[in-house]
This record gives C-alpha cells, structure tokens and sequence, in this order.
C-alpha cells in the first residue's frame, strides 16, 4: 500500500497557519505556542481510519517535546499504548487471517484536552484553516471504512457542506459522498480512555464493520 508523505504535502500548509495567527486571545496564544501534530504519513488506499478531535495536551510538555510536530503511526507497538492500542486491537480483530491497515487523523491539529475550550473557536480561521487540510487529506487517503469516534466530530461531519452524508440502505451504517469519491462511516464513542465504549458496544462495531459486505435487510 503506498503513503501520503503529510509532512511534506501539508507542513508548509500548517505552518503557515500557525505564523499567520495574529490575535491577543490567551487561549488561542497558548494554542499557537503548543504548535501542532499529526502523523509523518498516512496509507493511501483501502483501509480503516480513525477519526479523531485533535491530539491530547499534557502540562509542562510543549510544541518541541521529543517527536517535534510529527510522529510515527505504526500498525502495532506504537507509543503511549494506553491510547494506541485500543485501535491496533480493532484491526487486529476485524481482519479474519492478519490484522487489517489502520490509520488515525485529527479533525484538527492543536494539542489540547477539553474539547468544551475548543468549540468557541470553531469559526475562527485559525480553526477553519486547519479543517480545510483536513478535508484535503481525507479526500486523497481514500480509506475503506471511515470510524468516527468523536461526538464533535460527529456534528461537524452532519453540518458540513464539503461531504455528503446519507444512510446506506440495508446496512445499519452511512455512507460519506465527495465528489465520485464515497466509503461507509460508522460513527461511535471514543475507543479508549474512561469514557471508552464498553466490551459489548465494541464487539458489536467489530461485528458490524466485518459483516459490513455481507448485510442485506
């Protein structure tokens, strides 16, 4: 499977943001001084990606800690298990012989932790800047299933006027429209962390996204 190299295709894209931000708004210079990340690369073609909100923060790190602005997303031992390892499993249990390809994409870039700080700023364009790389890359990646584990993200997808949205009929799942471009999107909770979804929910979505060719009602 060949990858999109994000740094190199988008880095400049999101530096610029980044320097173009002029405002005396405290959390949005907080933002800023943070800077931003997401992963070197990302598969291109058929596979499951995870969508998330923006990375996480945590106090006293900052925008230069160890891997810079990017890191390395790999289909098994990644870094901080805690959070990663949740989606290796799924993969791992949705292929029926080996592990099935797997990626993970923010809607945005910033490192933060309270989604509720977040939502303010939604229509700055600072914000917005980075929501338009977002549609970029997700349109090039063109992934198998899409698995949105944000309730945020959830919203932005049903508002927004760069995809279409529709229920596939028979399938007890929705399927995401660009352009001549489509794939199925299941939309659930956040896979780890205390507020994860419970065994059950889980096994269920496993269930669903194996059987997704299969199912006729």
């Amino acid at each position: 499977m060949t990858s999109i190299d994000i740094k190199k295709e988008f880095g400049s894209d999101f530096r610029d943001i980044w320097k173009n931000l002029k405002t005396n708004d405290k959390f949005l210079l907080e933002l800023k001084a943070r800077n931003f990340l997401l992963a070197a690369a990302l598969p291109k073609g058929p596979h499951l990606l995870f969508l998330g909100l923006n990375p996480s923060f945590t106090s006293g790190s900052n925008g230069q800690e160890r891997n810079g602005n990017y890191f390395r997303l790999q289909q098994s031992g990644n870094d901080y298990p805690r959070y990663w390892r949740a989606f290796e499993d799924m993969a791992k249990n949705i292929g029926e012989k080996k592990p099935v390809s797997w990626s993970h994409l923010d809607l945005l870039a910033i490192r933060h932790t309270k989604a509720k700080d977040i939502l303010p700023y939604f229509d700055t364009p600072f914000i917005q800047g980075q929501i338009q790389i977002f549609r970029r890359i997700l349109t090039e990646i063109h992934p198998q299933f899409i698995i949105v584990t944000n309730t945020k993200v959830r919203d932005w997808f049903w508002n927004s006027s760069s995809f279409s949205i529709e229920e596939r009929q028979g399938k007890g799942a929705h399927a995401i429209f660009y352009d001549s471009w489509s794939c199925p999107i299941f939309f659930t909770g956040m896979l780890s962390g205390q507020r994860a979804l419970d065994i059950e929910s889980r096994e269920r979505l496993v269930w669903h996204i194996k059987n997704y060719d299969r199912i006729t009602v």
